[in-house]
């Protein structure tokens, strides 16, 4: 929710006044199209099969690792050292918060490496 915020509302748009800003009207379908995680899928298509600019796409690779994929390892790691150890957890509990820590880890390092390799070149 916050880095479909951050995209569709504040990085990236255009000045207030400015000619190309069409307002909350051209922003609102770019959140919900954010908010649903088809943007990104959009972008990565746009970029791979349209040669198109890969800026954007690696804007929202960062800002999905950095405001999503980190606090959801966050909360996923609190989750696996705190409840899963109970007897409370239901028996598979454990391995699939690992395989969600271990996921969320590698999604915030490509995001990381991805912008990083962007920036270079």
């Amino acid at each position: 929710l916050v880095s479909s915020l951050y995209i569709s509302f504040g990085g990236g748009s255009p000045a207030p006044g400015d000619i190309d800003d069409g307002g909350v009207a051209d922003r609102l379908p770019q959140f919900f199209l954010n908010f649903v995680q088809v943007q990104i899928f959009a972008e990565a298509y746009r970029c791979v099969f349209h040669n198109g600019d890969t800026d954007y796409f690696h804007t929202l690779r960062l800002m999905e690792a950095i405001l999503e994929s980190a606090p959801n390892s966050l909360v996923q790691l609190y989750a696996l050292i705190i409840w899963a150890g109970t007897g409370d957890a239901p028996e598979g509990a454990a391995p699939l918060l690992r395989l969600s820590v271990f996921a969320s880890f590698v999604s915030v390092g490509l995001g990381l490496a991805m912008w990083e390799q962007k920036v270079q070149f």
